[in-house]
């Protein structure tokens, strides 16, 4: 194999440390599209994922405008011709080879595969590339395509840069599925009215939901640096957190830590692991609303009935502001008891109280001076 020059290695180990930089899928094929070409002169830079024998491929090319949709469909229509790709097939652990390994200038130009797909594309005469299986079970492939044959020390260059390139897009992958999760859960969390923290050994603040951040905003008074908790639940943490790590007493239950506004509350509850600290944050409606009853299967007036009963309502309050009888209204609650199988108002409020998700306890107010001293008297302690 021809010998790379010093200035090719210096740029080729350049190169991967860009490669090896976190990105996503979509931002490592960027990076390849923009940043080959630099490394070895092309005029074209490619990455494909391909199937050939179904005559299938998606492609992104550099210059972008190269690729019109009609390009995409004739690559499809002879990509189970392209000799390159072939070799591969036979030969799955073979280094990158060149198209002119294959075919001479005359015979490129002879075949269908120049016809349709290499010569509209930009009287290509060679391509290099790199190929790998796909965890999806097709072939991957990033390539440079040009005018005039690529010289062995091309070769040499993308032969050294190819298991690089090849962990470098397993990584990207990697961190693409990862994202996903975490977006996938922020939306389950945020769809459930809830949000996380997750907090470092020393509680900075290692990743939040957005929920969580503008929970925080809104509760807390105190805005502290983007890392960090606002001091009082800071504190709270701090004091929890301590109490089962230092000492040998048994340490009181976790009560949620709670703070009051209005007709809303925020909820928040700790979960300690080894080396992080999680936070699973609530934000719950003092006052149910009649839409949050809808899991029920009453109809709309015996929700309405059913949400003022919790929130405390008589029934002739309720008649009142329902411009009804109160004898309409205990014809509701008869209704009401039926449909969700129990005998009792107050068994018919417990199950409203379930499908709200509005915990039916009291729970403690956290915002209060004599807190935050109680709890710096105790974090000192447990410290």
């Amino acid at each position: 194999m021809e010998s790379l020059t010093l200035r090719q290695q210096i740029a080729a180990m350049r190169f991967l440390r860009d490669a090896y930089v976190a990105r996503d899928v979509s931002a490592f094929v960027a990076f390849l599209l923009a940043t080959l070409p630099t490394l070895i002169q092309s005029e074209i830079a490619s990455y494909n994922e391909m199937w050939p024998a179904e005559h299938r491929s998606t492609n992104w090319v550099n210059p972008p405008s190269l690729m019109t949709p009609e390009r995409h469909e004739a690559f499809a229509r002879v990509v189970h011709q392209e000799p390159v790709i072939s070799h591969f097939e036979r030969n799955p652990t073979s280094p990158p080879v060149r198209l002119s390994d294959f075919v001479s200038s005359t015979q490129l130009r002879n075949s269908a595969l120049y016809s349709e797909h290499y010569g509209p594309l930009g009287k290509v005469e060679d391509t290099l590339a790199i190929l790998w299986h796909s965890e999806a079970g097709g072939i991957n492939a990033t390539g440079l395509l040009r005018r005039k044959r690529f010289t062995d020390r091309d070769l040499a260059l993308v032969q050294f840069l190819a298991p690089h390139l090849i962990q470098a897009h397993a990584n990207s992958l990697a961190l693409s599925s990862m994202e996903r999760e975490a977006a996938r859960l922020q939306r389950v969390l945020e769809a459930s009215a809830r949000a996380l923290v997750v907090l470092k050994g020393d509680r900075t603040i290692d990743f939040l939901t957005d929920s969580a951040r503008n929970w925080m905003r809104e509760y807390f008074h105190d805005a502290r640096a983007l890392d960090r908790l606002p001091e009082l639940l800071d504190l709270w943490v701090r004091q929890h957190d301590s109490a089962v790590r230092q000492t040998l007493e048994l340490p009181k239950p976790r009560d949620p830590f709670v703070v009051n506004r209005k007709d809303r509350r925020l909820v928040v509850r700790l979960l300690s692991g080894d080396e992080e600290i999680l936070l699973l944050l609530e934000e719950q409606t003092m006052f149910i609303q009649p839409a949050s009853l809808s899991s029920l299967g009453l109809t709309r007036r015996e929700s309405e009935v059913l949400a003022h009963m919790v929130n405390g309502l008589s029934k002739r309050l309720i008649a009142r502001l329902l411009g009804t009888s109160p004898r309409t209204v205990d014809a509701h609650v008869q209704n009401i008891l039926k449909s969700l199988g129990v005998s009792s108002s107050g068994a018919a409020i417990a199950k409203a109280f379930q499908a709200s998700r509005l915990v039916f306890q009291s729970l403690p107010n956290n915002e209060s001076a004599a807190l935050r001293e109680q709890l710096i008297r105790l974090t000192v302690k447990v410290s």
